[in-house]
């Protein structure tokens, strides 16, 4: 029964709390390509500019990545639509992470920040968790 209990605490420690998909907003219009542009020195990437993905591959043992892409807004459901009006949002991005890379994948949204402003925040309903300067 020990053991049990212990195995119990172990997979409690590692269960991801952070969401797997994000987005970024941001008052400024921002292009995907200057993304690219802000994290190329930093990060190994791929960039496909007519689907409107960018995959950021992070160093990390489990190569994830950070991915990006474009969001048609005229498709945005009521309550994301009604958020980016009240806070004058222009550029939205849907962001994908492993939560279990959540560190690395923090780092490379600060870049991101730090380049355009804006902030991550978790696709949920209240989105959080955040991630800003």
């Amino acid at each position: 029964m020990r053991n049990k209990s212990k195995l119990a605490k172990i997979r409690k420690k590692s269960v991801p709390t952070y969401p797997r998909e994000w987005m970024y907003m941001c008052r400024d219009e921002v292009r995907l390509a200057q993304i690219k542009e802000a994290l190329e020195e930093d990060y190994e990437m791929e960039y496909w500019d007519e689907a409107g993905v960018l995959e950021v591959e992070l160093p990390s043992e489990t190569a994830s990545s950070v991915d990006f892409e474009t969001v048609d807004m005229a498709r945005a459901d009521e309550m994301t639509d009604a958020y980016m009006k009240e806070h004058d949002i222009k550029t939205v991005f849907l962001v994908s992470i492993d939560p279990l890379d959540y560190e690395a994948a923090k780092t490379a949204m600060q870049k991101v920040i730090q380049a355009f402003g804006g902030f991550f925040c978790g696709d949920t309903p209240d989105f959080l968790p955040l991630v800003k300067s």
